[in-house]
């Protein structure tokens, strides 16, 4: 039989649950006792079923707010983290992640997962604010700042830059699947909306990209680098171009030095810019042997993407 209360608290489940448009959730919350499990069928369900983004983050919220407005001493005998079953902001996070890892870039999924992480930095935060267990936090937890996104974001970006697991194309090359590509999608829209700042990261993936010989980045080794690396750098150039070259050129980001073909840029410049560009130019030119035409096509994309932004253009298919 289920608990008559919130699984981890002493607060009936009827409090969190009535009137609440998504009741039914929550209450399968209540029946599988493990937050992790509940974000994870949440944020698919808002995507399998086209939910409402505000009422999802209300869904997702209510039982982590709920936990923290709890007396202290409520709290002395919870269960570790570690086991999913405490409400819990990165199993928030993961759920996001890894959903939009499992999806092409080009997937409607990810714009609405940005929705949904637009809705969930306006929920309320809890009157009993105090630091989640696993929420990489210091100060105490607010839902505007998203806390720990960033880094459950710097770890999966980590994962996938050295990740060992590895898949054959069909010319017997061995790469990393698009995954990359999908996540910087992610923080591109979020960083191009202003929900977030990832704009180091753009820098990250152009210059692992373009600014370094083929077999000499941070990632060397890999049989068929540039189908790994080009298509995560394109992505800022669909989703931010417009608002990296009207906004952010000159504007100097820590650690983002150039590589080794262009080492003495730092930041967003116009030089930089142009180079990229020209380097996106050069992939496009590459052989088949050497570089697949789905990576070709889409460095010709990322061409016209930015010389349409240098006429003023600035609108291409999903870019802001």
């Amino acid at each position: 039989m289920a608990s008559d209360q919130a699984p981890g608290t002493n607060v009936p489940m009827a409090q969190a649950v009535d009137h609440h448009p998504q009741s039914q959730l929550l209450s399968e919350w209540n029946e599988q006792h493990s937050y992790d499990q509940f974000a994870q069928s949440t944020v698919q369900a808002y995507l399998d079923q086209h939910l409402d983004p505000t009422q999802t983050a209300r869904t997702l919220t209510v039982p982590i707010n709920t936990f923290l407005d709890q007396p202290p001493s409520d709290t002395d005998h919870l269960p570790s983290a570690d086991t999913g079953a405490l409400p819990s902001s990165t199993a928030i996070w993961t759920a996001i992640l890894t959903l939009t890892r499992l999806v092409p870039y080009t997937s409607q999924s990810i714009p609405r997962l940005v929705s949904l992480l637009a809705a969930l930095k306006t929920v309320p935060s809890p009157q009993n604010n105090k630091i989640l267990p696993d929420s990489h936090q210091s100060e105490p937890f607010h839902w505007s700042s998203l806390p720990g996104f960033g880094a459950e974001v710097r770890e999966n970006w980590n994962r996938e830059i050295v990740d060992d697991k590895k898949e054959d194309d069909d010319n017997g090359h061995t790469c990393t699947p698009a995954s990359l590509t999908s996540m910087n999608a992610l923080i591109a829209q979020l960083t191009a909306a202003g929900i977030l700042d990832f704009k180091r990261y753009a820098i990250w993936a152009l210059r692992d990209a373009l600014e370094n010989p083929p077999g000499e980045t941070n990632n060397a080794g890999r049989d068929c680098e540039l189908d790994h690396l080009v298509p995560a750098a394109v992505v800022w150039v669909v989703y931010a171009g417009k608002v990296m070259y009207e906004e952010w050129i000159g504007a100097e980001q820590p650690g983002d030095k150039g590589g080794r073909l262009l080492p003495e840029e730092k930041g967003f410049t116009v030089k930089r810019w142009g180079f990229w560009r020209e380097r996106f130019r050069w992939v496009a030119g590459q052989r088949e042997v050497d570089v697949k035409e789905e990576t070709r096509g889409m460095a010709r994309l990322a061409v016209e993407r930015m010389e349409g932004v240098e006429r003023g253009v600035g609108r291409w298919r999903g870019g802001g």
